[in-house]
């Protein structure tokens, strides 16, 4: 986590790789929201990163958060992503 003060302001940068197996995956999102929650109210949040999900593309679904490009699969990661 890295806090930066822009002029009246306050950004957060929370950098994050996720792992790439399953067994792994729920500590590694339960680091990320122990991270959000550090967060204070009044920043500005960007989190980054490769969570290493498949997503699928049912873009009707997830209208504004996936596209239609990307490949079909959704894996267990994916579905905790989303």
């Amino acid at each position: 986590m890295l806090r930066l003060k822009l002029l009246s302001r306050s950004l957060c940068l929370i950098q994050s790789y996720g792992p790439n197996s399953s067994a792994l995956y729920l500590k590694f999102v339960e680091k990320i929201s122990c991270a959000l929650r550090r967060v204070k109210t009044n920043e500005c949040t960007i989190l980054l990163g490769d969570f290493n999900p498949r997503v699928g593309n049912d873009a009707d679904v997830w209208k504004g958060v996936i596209g239609r490009h990307s490949d079909a699969n959704v894996n267990n990661t994916g579905r905790l992503l989303l």
